[in-house]
């Protein structure tokens, strides 16, 4: 494998995180001492899971920006870091 196979391996693990803990959550029972716990780390899971979207989402935009600014001649600058 490559860096960039390796480096996206984390990113790649939350999302299976939140699928395994929606399905412990689909087979344990309410009244049960676990379901608590699992229900906090699901949500936590999710949260994490919507905030690495919404991240790398935004350095994709920021990517096509400079892409296009590229392609200007000149030096103009339209996107500060």
């Amino acid at each position: 494998r490559n860096l960039p196979a390796f480096l996206i391996m984390p990113i790649q693990r939350v999302p299976r995180y939140e699928m395994l803990l929606r399905e412990l959550l689909k087979y344990t029972w309410p009244d049960h001492p676990d379901y608590q716990p699992l229900t906090t780390a699901f949500e936590r899971v999710k949260e994490a899971a919507v905030y690495i979207n919404d991240r790398r989402r935004e350095a994709e935009n920021i990517r096509r920006v400079l892409q296009i600014q590229e392609t200007f001649k000149g030096k103009h600058n339209f996107a500060q870091p």
